[in-house]
This record gives structure tokens, sequence and C-alpha cells, in this order.
């Protein structure tokens, strides 16, 4: 494992790069409450767990031939 997967949070630029989406496409699943951050002070974090529950969604909905 690399110190980012042992991380309890992530900055969410981190976060975007660990499920493998853009910034753009970052911030549309925030927007959909697909992937759940919070705000520490003015920097915006996502929890690890948070982004493994956004990744299966994706997944499931890949499967499923619907968009998340």
């Amino acid at each position: 494992m690399t110190d980012l997967t042992r991380k309890l949070a992530h900055p969410i630029e981190e976060a975007f790069e660990l499920i493998g989406v853009s910034r753009t496409r970052g911030y549309q699943l925030i927007n959909t409450g697909l992937l759940q951050t919070y705000k520490d002070g003015k920097r915006r974090l996502c929890s690890h767990a948070a982004l493994v529950s956004c990744q299966q969604a994706m997944e499931k909905a890949s499967r499923e031939g619907k968009a998340a």
C-alpha cells in the first residue's frame, strides 16, 4: 500500500486522483452527492471510506449501464 491509501482523509485533488477522475468530474460527483466531502477550515477533504463508497457506486452504475 502507498502512503495515500493509508490516510483516513485526503485533500480533494488527491481524492480525485485516487479514484481516477478529472477535477471537473470530481466536482460533479460532489455536487450530485455521490462523493461525500467535508471542510476543515478552508480545506475540503474526503474520507477514505467516502472514496471507497463512491468508487463502488460508480462501478455498480457502470455494470448496470447507467451514468454515475
